[in-house]
């Protein structure tokens, strides 16, 4: 049970996890602050009287936010992602803030990045468009069975395995790249360099964190390795992928 007195401040709640932040409070006891705006140098006097601040992944927490947390009495900070590179965890370890970050089953990223492949291979956000109009025609539409592919999985940890192991019921050759290789992994994917994933692959699906070496991996020069029709698919961090290459 939370101890009774103690305060946390929400920021960024969206309207869609405000009943679920608010039902976890009242289940420790917690008082808990809802403040739909982001945190800043500017909002964070929201959090006067708070032991600790929960944010979401829109804005960055930088030294002077956090040295402005700290010196309010702030002791720890949560960010409701996967994620952290939004979030200067060096400089608040210095400090003494204590971070932490959200853990999610990896089934339902899992499952979310295979429906976007198979929606991308069967074109059917195009046909869900003409269905809208009564358009059924088929023509354009002519899809991509995902068991004569072969899918390149960049990153192997606990969402890529989860990836691995259901795209390895379709039948599809699995390529994987990831720094760190795992044992289960090689039951179901074969592991190669980045340079083969981009070659080879008619599919890849990005799990990897946002870091500087990983900052627009998906860039102008890899994109004219990937052969032509590629799907990319990116459910993991946005900054993974440079959206003005072509």
């Amino acid at each position: 049970m939370w101890a009774p007195g103690l305060k946390i401040c929400a920021f960024g709640v969206r309207d869609d996890e405000r009943e679920a932040l608010e039902n976890i409070g009242k289940e420790l006891g917690a008082d808990l602050l809802i403040c739909q705006k982001e945190p800043t140098l500017e909002t964070a006097d929201e959090a006067a009287g708070c032991i600790g601040v929960t944010v979401s992944g829109q804005s960055m927490i930088d030294g002077p936010l956090l040295d402005k947390y700290k010196g309010m009495g702030v002791k720890y900070l949560t960010t409701r992602t996967r994620g952290v590179n939004h979030i200067d965890v060096d400089y608040a370890r210095k400090i003494g803030l204590r971070v932490a970050f959200a853990s999610y089953p990896p089934s339902s990223v899992a499952e979310f990045t295979i429906m976007m492949i198979l929606m991308s291979l069967r074109n059917y956000k195009q046909s869900m468009w003409r269905g809208q109009v009564n358009d059924f025609a088929l023509s354009g539409l002519l899809g991509t069975e995902l068991g004569e592919l072969a899918v390149g999985v960049v990153g192997t940890g606990q969402i890529g395995y989860q990836v691995i192991k259901y795209l390895s019921g379709f039948g599809c050759r699995i390529l994987a790249y990831d720094p760190y290789e795992r044992e289960e992994v090689k039951r179901y994917a074969e592991y190669v360099d980045m340079d083969r994933i981009y070659r080879e692959s008619h599919v890849i699906t990005l799990h990897i964190p946002l870091l500087p070496e990983t900052k627009h991996m998906i860039n102008d020069k890899t994109i004219e390795i990937m052969r032509d029709g590629i799907v990319l698919v990116n459910c993991a961090r946005g900054e993974l992928a440079d959206t003005e290459a072509s």
